[in-house]
Order: C-alpha cells, then structure tokens, then sequence
C-alpha cells in the first residue's frame, strides 16, 4: 500500500473515476491536483464539488505542469497520445492507473476480470456462486462503481461486515505502472475469505 498522506499527487482525467480517485486521495490526507483536457458543464460542476473538498481542479488542460507530484494516477479515459501524459512518462514520476490506486488501497482479496466480451457475465455469476457460498462480495471497477469509490467498504471498521472479496472488472485499457509493475499478489491455495 502506498502511503498518500502529505504526498502531492496528480489525478489527470475527471470523469466519474479521476472524481473517485480524488475523492479517495483526499480521504487518505493527500494534497491533490486534478486536470483534465476537456473543459465542460458536467466536468465544471464535477469540479466545484472536487474544489470544495480541497482538491485543486485545472481544466482544459494540455501542456505538462511545471509542479513537482509523488504519484500521479490516470483514469482510464484519458488518451494515451495526450502531450500532458507523454510529458509525465519521460520522467521517474510513478504512474498507476485509478484501479490500481484503489486496488492498493482495498483490505480485501481481489479479484480481476477482465477481457473483451463476457465481463459483466463472468462477474455476475463469480458473483453469484460467492454469494450461494456465503461469501461477501462486492462488484466494482466499472463506471457505476469504480473500486476508489468502495476502498473504505472492504475495511475490517466499515459499519456492516467488511466486503471479503471485490470481484473487479475493468472495461478500460490500463496503462503500464512506473512505480513498478502492477503485480496483483497471488493467494496460496486455500479459502478465498471467512464465511459469514
């Protein structure tokens, strides 16, 4: 897990998963700097909630910023083309994508789906023989849902049973990390969570 608080992170792309991603770097006590390249109604009200929250929010954003970040996470959206994000990989700076950032963040085994048809039913029935098994599942990392938006429903506080498992499933391509490879650890053979 990656330590956020006090470290100045970029979020670049404020579609429903940069906001998420936001959201979660604030909760975590990170100083957070979001852009995006568009500048829209819906992006603007997205920002005023985000401001509000103590995130600096830059829209219409092209060229690189001049500021130093610890991290910057990029939403699934965002062009792999762009100048901003080109910029970003010809330096040391670590950059994870927004469903590793929550992956790292979550408290619970993980499962990915992913691939080009079949996600939402493979998630579905993984997520229904979890459930007939007395497990407690969690489905997230699409739009609806994305998995920073669920970080703190897979802790051991959480009010009801912590989520034991998160069947994720991703409908973006991700792009390579620069803090190192996003290698989800493997589980040894054995029970996926505690039963109910």
């Amino acid at each position: 897990m990656f330590e956020l608080a006090n470290k100045d992170v970029l979020v670049i792309g404020l579609g429903g998963r940069g906001q998420a991603a936001c959201e979660l770097l604030r909760r975590q006590g990170a100083n957070v700097t979001a852009v995006d390249l568009a500048d829209g109604e819906e992006l603007r009200e997205g920002a005023r909630r985000l401001k509000l929250l103590g995130v600096e929010v830059m829209l219409g954003v092209q060229a690189p910023l001049a500021r130093k970040f610890n991290l910057a996470v990029l939403s699934p959206a965002v062009p792999t083309d762009s100048a901003l994000l080109q910029s970003l990989l010809q330096t040391e700076l670590p950059v994870i994508s927004e469903l590793e950032l929550g992956f790292q963040q979550t408290q619970c085994l993980s499962i990915a789906i992913a691939g080009t048809n079949g996600k939402s039913t493979t998630t579905a029935l993984l997520d229904r023989v979890l459930a007939s098994n007395h497990r407690q599942t969690l489905v997230a990392g699409h739009r609806a849902r994305p998995v920073c938006s669920v970080v703190e429903q897979t802790s051991p506080g959480f009010p009801h049973p912590a989520r034991q498992l998160l069947p994720a499933r991703e409908n973006g391509v991700l792009s390579p990390s620069r803090g190192g490879p996003f290698e989800p650890r493997a589980r040894p053979p054995g029970p996926l969570c505690p039963r109910r």
